[in-house]
């Protein structure tokens, strides 16, 4: 049973995060973020980059600094 609230959980934030983050009218919207690199996870930079990215970068484990 926990698996399948978790799951839930996850598939909501998905659609939450996806649903405000597509929208074409967002598309010049920038965001910041703590990025870590995917060769080095030592390498961690703040880098701004468009809301319609951000979704792959919060899923490698990238961090919002503020919106």
């Amino acid at each position: 049973m926990k698996k399948y609230v978790f799951l839930f959980g996850v598939i909501l934030i998905t659609f939450i995060l996806s649903s405000t983050t597509t929208k074409n009218e967002n598309a010049g919207d920038k965001i910041v973020i703590k990025h870590i690199s995917t060769a080095s996870k030592k390498n961690v930079e703040t880098i701004e980059i468009s809301v319609n990215k951000l979704q792959a970068h919060l899923e490698h484990g990238d961090t919002i600094v503020k919106q």
